[in-house]
């Protein structure tokens, strides 16, 4: 492999390079003279059996320093540039079982198919030309955390920072990076006068060659929903001048980079049941929905998709508490909905009170109590709708949920971490679902009334191939077990070692409730390998009722809570299970740095336990403070 300086000479004298490897040493050293005329002059620099950088998850990546000075011809400095790179190829093939009119969207790297789990980034804040190292990097850390392989910078934003492509360069975090053009919901189609065309030519000529070095970047676009909106038909390089000059000049200075021609590139722009049942093959790169559907209508949109690619979808949640309380006065928490003018101004859009009190038979009578039934469905509703995209690889090759990260702090938001950097529950769950090993099930609804048995299909994946067979259990809200079950997992749809998300059923278990003794019931499950140790586990509420209030009425449960400087155990010590524990950073919101858990979200049988790590980043030890709480366990606060 060699890499290829360009620069542009504009004295006389000798350019010089080297390339240093990741422990320091000297691998390549190229130089030559160069006259004031020269223009642009390129230096190759071979390097023998270089170590190849990988995404997160499938390897290291190892980084490359490359100098390159310029001297006079009396040998004094005149120009230096330092930049980091890594060694890797990148392409993107066809998605196994596609239609032969689709695209491809699976990325390969090194030979290898790496499945997009992958979310939406959008501008940190509003306030984006204010530099905050520690904030960035503390949210590419999360995304890392979350097992992403792939960020995709919404073409409604940012050519982000320097900063944001080295860290994604160290965190292996694949950037699918398209330029700053988005649909605004008005008109999405690009001016196509020819003055127009050559300004974002021009912008392109700058930006491309000051991002090529990024081992990260894997995908260039040109913008995010351009589209014809009267038809909603996705544009591409036929149908747009815009969109052709784009993608010829990515051409002829990024050729090995992977270009993709928008978000989504269809045929079909939406992810819609009725479009879906109408031509369920046309549905190539999707976008939306961007809300909760509903309960069981969120599981049966997502179970009847086809989609190859869902580069945009969402579940829209309330703020968490802190921010919610630094951002709405006291005396305008109430009502939490579009009726309330100050609702309508922070997040109006994601706003999705009236579903969230359906949701719950109207029981809602507090902000809090709002706020936990909003994050228990956007963390549910979100998570099912990643499973269900997991569930269809390799032929879907990937999710990237709109949005990781939000630029204001809204009161509503589809964001899964919060302005002030703390995940909401929501961020949890797909995290959970992004692991290499995970365990899951297909089920109808999570409200079972009018259905006689609780029916579900048990799926279940290992990257490593480890997984051998998979339990479920469902048990009362007292943790009373009232079926127990256990099969062999299957084989993945397409097996071999190019599958990263070797996604297998292993059957359809039914249940009858009429022994359960309580409205809220829980599936339990659990990915073993051959020795029978679990690999994942994974845990649903469940009610038998015609919504999810029974949540309301749970009989108290007792735990007992202690924290050390790196973690802390909860132990449930008698009563019912405790169900929907949240931990949360219970400082002043004007503190520095974050808590950041290592699991959140917990449902906890009777006699169970769990020791959770936290990482205080950037955040002093003094003034550390937790605090907990959950459906039936009331709030405690540990200091």
């Amino acid at each position: 492999m060699r890499i290829s300086a360009t620069v542009e000479a504009w004295a006389a004298g000798t350019l010089w390079a080297e390339v240093r490897s990741p422990e320091g040493g000297t691998v390549a050293v190229a130089e030559r003279a160069v006259t004031a005329g020269d223009g642009s002059v390129a230096l190759d620099l071979p390097v023998p059996w270089p170590r190849l950088w990988w995404p997160n998850g499938h390897g290291d990546q190892p980084l490359y320093d490359v100098a390159v000075t310029l001297a006079d011809t009396t040998g004094r400095t005149v120009g230096a540039r330092r930049a980091t790179t890594g060694f890797r190829r990148i392409r993107l093939v066809p998605n196994p079982g596609a239609p032969d009119d689709a695209l491809p969207y699976t990325v390969e790297v090194n030979g290898r198919r790496i499945h997009l789990k992958g979310w939406n980034w959008v501008p940190r804040d509003a306030c984006y030309g204010v530099p905050r190292p520690e904030w960035l990097e503390h949210l590419l850390r999360l995304a890392a955390d979350a097992h992403v392989t792939l960020l995709r910078v919404w073409g409604g934003g940012l050519i982000e920072t320097d900063d944001f492509y080295r860290w994604c360069d160290r965190l292996g975090l694949l950037v699918w990076q398209e330029f700053s053009l988005s649909g605004s919901g008005i008109d999405s189609v690009p001016a196509a006068d020819p003055a127009y065309v050559a300004l974002m030519e021009r912008e392109a000529r700058t930006l491309v060659p000051a991002l090529r070095h990024h081992p990260s970047l894997a995908v260039w676009g040109p913008g995010s929903e351009l589209h014809d909106t009267a038809a909603a038909l996705p544009l591409n390089e036929r149908t747009s001048p815009v969109v052709a000059a784009l993608a010829a000049v990515v051409s002829e200075l990024d050729p090995s980079r992977a270009w993709l021609p928008g978000s989504p590139s269809g045929p079909v722009f939406l992810n819609r049941l009725d479009l879906i049942e109408a031509a369920p093959d046309s549905h190539h790169d999707v976008h939306g929905p961007w809300e909760h559907q509903g309960i069981g209508a969120q599981h049966a949109l997502y179970d009847a998709a086809t989609c190859l690619l869902h580069s945009e979808f969402g579940v829209e949640g309330m703020a968490n508490r802190r921010t919610w309380r630094a951002v709405v006065p006291e005396d305008r928490q109430w009502p939490t909905g579009r009726d309330n003018p100050l609702m309508e101004h922070l997040g109006g859009w994601w706003n999705n009170t009236s579903l969230v009190q359906a949701s719950f038979g109207g029981r809602l009578t507090t902000p809090d109590l709002v706020r936990r039934a909003s994050q228990q469905l956007q963390y549910d509703g979100l998570r099912y709708a990643v499973e269900a995209g997991l569930r269809r690889a390799p032929r879907c090759s990937g999710t990237i949920p709109w949005q990781f990260d939000e630029p204001f702090p809204n009161a509503w938001c589809t964001a899964a971490v919060d302005h002030r950097g703390d995940p909401k529950p929501a961020y949890h769950g797909v995290r959970r679902a992004y692991r290499p090993a995970h365990v899951c099930a297909r089920f109808a609804t999570q409200a079972w009334h009018g259905h006689p048995a609780f029916t579900a299909d048990l799926w279940a994946w290992d990257q490593h191939g480890r997984g051998e067979s998979v339990t479920a259990r469902l048990t009362d809200a007292y943790g009373k077990l009232l079926a127990e079950h256990g099969l062999p997992l299957g084989r993945p749809a397409t097996p071999g070692p190019h599958t990263c998300v070797p996604a297998a059923r292993a059957g359809t278990w039914h249940v009858p409730l009429d022994g359960l003794a309580t409205d809220v019931f829980l599936l339990d499950l659990a990915l073993h390998d051959a020795d029978g140790s679990v690999l994942a586990a994974n845990r649903w509420l469940h009610t038998r009722t015609a919504d999810l209030s029974p949540l309301l009425d749970l009989p108290e449960a007792h735990i007992e809570v202690t924290a050390g400087p790196d973690h802390v155990t909860v132990t449930h010590t008698g009563g019912a299970a405790a169900l929907g524990l949240v931990l949360t950073d219970a400082r002043p919101i004007s503190a520095p740095g974050w808590a950041v858990f290592g699991d959140n979200m917990l449902d906890l049988l009777p006699g169970e336990h769990v020791r959770i790590p936290v990482d205080w980043r950037h955040a002093p030890a003094e003034g550390r403070a937790v605090r907990l709480e959950g459906w039936n366990t009331g709030v405690l606060e540990l200091h």
